[in-house]
């Protein structure tokens, strides 16, 4: 015989499930949420490091076609100090500190290149360390999931009926009746 508290305890039961079901579902849409930012977060490293890398060899590329063109200077103007030298009958030290003169010109270019790429280089690392700083805040810095989960609710809304059932049984042990 379906007694009130019988009901009133089956329809509980029912709730507990339903209300289990909602935190599982907010439980895996938390997860999913987290997945996605875990994904965007090294989608965004990825790119990030790809352009730094390609930003650093645009600059290698432009460093070694910036000393060639001081090379080929370098060799244009002695030729043609030696074109003129020889048209002018000049030759011996002169015209040898001059072309000293162009070389160390384009020694102390090519220095200045190779430091400046150099740095670059440094200032690249960094900029990687910074980029892979930021994807690990990104990824652990998010909050962890605080709701109820699926199965608290459930022992949480069991444990009620179970003490509910108790209460009941109690009450019509004290009271005498069935």
């Amino acid at each position: 015989m379906c007694t009130v508290a019988s009901i009133g305890l089956g329809l509980q039961g029912v709730s507990t499930v339903f209300s289990a079901l909602g935190a599982r579902k907010q439980e895996r849409a938390y997860a999913n949420a987290q997945i996605a930012n875990i994904n965007s977060a090294l989608n965004n490293f990825r790119t990030n490091v790809n352009l730094n890398n390609t930003r650093f060899a645009q600059e290698q590329e432009s460093a070694q076609e910036q000393a060639q063109q001081v090379y080929l200077q370098n060799l244009q103007q002695k030729a043609a100090a030696q074109t003129s030298a020889a048209g002018s009958g000049v030759s011996g030290i002169s015209i040898d500190n001059l072309f000293r003169g162009y070389d160390r010109t384009t020694a102390l270019s090519n220095f200045i290149s190779e430091r400046n790429l150099r740095n670059m280089g440094m200032q690249y690392d960094e900029n990687y360390e910074g980029l892979r700083t930021q994807a690990i805040n990104s990824i652990y810095g998010t909050q962890s999931y605080t709701g109820a989960s699926a199965g608290s609710t459930l022992l949480g809304g069991f444990g009620n009926i179970l003490t509910s059932t108790a209460s009941s049984d109690l009450l019509s042990r004290l009271t005498g009746s069935k």
